[in-house]
């Protein structure tokens, strides 16, 4: 071996040395990641079974309510405080209106309850400010059957540090809207 491939060799050998050392650590980062994830998918299962439960019932209550609804909106915000203290593990509740099925026709009208600490929930009209028209919940929902709901990917809704899913389901007032 002469004096001028030598630089070369020692280059190549730390290059090799390198990339073992970074597949490695790669490995031993993506074993520890997935362990994390695993355990936290195993808290996330059993919290779940719980917000499904408590999805599939607010939506009911909300949906037989609707059904005698007499155009008072305040009755409206009332209702959703109700579902979120009695079903703890929702974050946030919404009844949004088609616009042409809306109070102010025309226009979007979306009563809802929001959980901020575990004692307190506030209540407005969110009036279109989500563009609801392109959101998947929003969009499946409208397209599912008129007893079916559709259950959104886990997202996370820029309010809540942690990522939230969505259950979407059509109610109907007393005259089929």
């Amino acid at each position: 071996m002469n004096r001028k491939s030598l630089p070369i060799v020692c280059a190549a050998f730390l290059i090799v040395a390198m990339t073992v050392q970074f597949i490695v650590s790669y490995s031993r980062e993506k074993a520890d990641l997935m362990k994390q994830m695993e355990y936290k998918m195993e808290l996330a299962q059993k919290d779940f079974i719980f917000e499904m439960y408590d999805m599939h019932e607010a939506t009911d209550e909300i949906s037989h309510f609707f059904s005698e609804f007499d155009d008072d909106t305040q009755d409206l915000y009332t209702l959703l405080e109700r579902v979120l203290w009695h079903y703890p593990t929702l974050y946030c509740c919404y009844i949004t209106y088609l616009p042409e099925c809306s109070p102010t026709p025309g226009q979007w009208f979306s009563p809802t309850a929001f959980r901020v600490k575990g004692d307190s929930i506030i209540t407005y009209n969110d009036n279109g400010h989500i563009p609801y028209e392109e959101r998947d919940w929003y969009i499946r929902a409208l397209n599912s059957g008129k007893n079916e709901g559709y259950w959104s990917l886990p997202y996370n809704d820029g309010n809540h540090a942690d990522p939230v899913f969505t259950y979407s389901q059509k109610v109907y007032d007393s005259n089929g809207k």
